[in-house]
């Protein structure tokens, strides 16, 4: 048994299991604002471009209203209006950031329709601002949507770029579900039908590698 085998059941395993779509707990999150939607590396804020607050996407917007994309609770609102979050009923955390350096314009032009700890449905309006407006004034109302605990999904799939309606599914959420691994009994294991995450998989394999100093040092250039 070599490392390059130990490599590749890893891998397989790993395919197999914890990312088959199939086997995951899916979310959709809407298109919140009407407009054309673009990828989030587009956006000209490095914060959201660079990804620092969570993956998504952004939407230069043709009207001045924001919907819920999904339903849940409002987790915030910011003070000067031109941002919110939500968390899904799901579970998903999602940033709705209301144009570029808007916060500059401390609350003018904004008019929230919710605030925090308010349930709201996918669809539900939350919020207007003067789109013209703060165009004129040289802001750039490029919305970006990102999920901010990206970190607790598998895959983070956009599935729209373009022209896009209120309440059109934009982004898909892919949460890995608990799996039953059955464990072959050659590898001499305490425990032989378990739930494992994809981390205790993998230890799972490499604990049969590890029985021998040989594969030790072996086995740690991979992990």
């Amino acid at each position: 048994m070599d490392i390059k085998r130990a490599k590749k059941e890893i891998k397989q395993l790993l395919k197999e299991n914890t990312h088959s779509k199939d086997k995951m707990q899916q979310e959709s999150i809407a298109c919140p604002i009407k407009g054309c939607v673009i990828e989030l590396e587009e956006v000209g804020d490095e914060a959201f471009s660079g990804g620092m607050l969570g993956e998504g996407f952004a939407v230069k917007p043709e009207e001045g209203k924001l919907y819920a994309p999904v339903d849940g609770i409002i987790a915030a609102v910011f003070r000067t209006k031109h941002a919110l979050a939500m968390e899904s009923k799901d579970g998903a955390e999602v940033l709705i950031h209301l144009g570029l350096d808007t916060v500059k314009r401390g609350g003018k032009g904004f008019y929230m329709k919710v605030e925090a700890g308010q349930k709201v449905k996918k669809g539900e309006l939350i919020c207007e601002f003067d789109l013209e407006d703060m165009r004129v004034d040289g802001y750039v109302m490029t919305t970006p949507v990102v999920i901010s605990n990206n970190a607790e999904y598998a895959s983070i799939s956009l599935k729209h770029i373009g022209e896009c309606n209120v309440g059109e599914e934009i982004l898909t959420l892919y949460k890995s579900l608990p799996i039953s691994l059955n464990i072959d009994p050659n590898l001499n294991l305490k425990k032989k039908e378990c739930i494992y995450d994809r981390y205790q998989i993998i230890r799972c394999i490499l604990s049969f590698y590890l029985q021998t100093k040989n594969y030790r040092s072996k086995i740690n250039s991979i992990c």
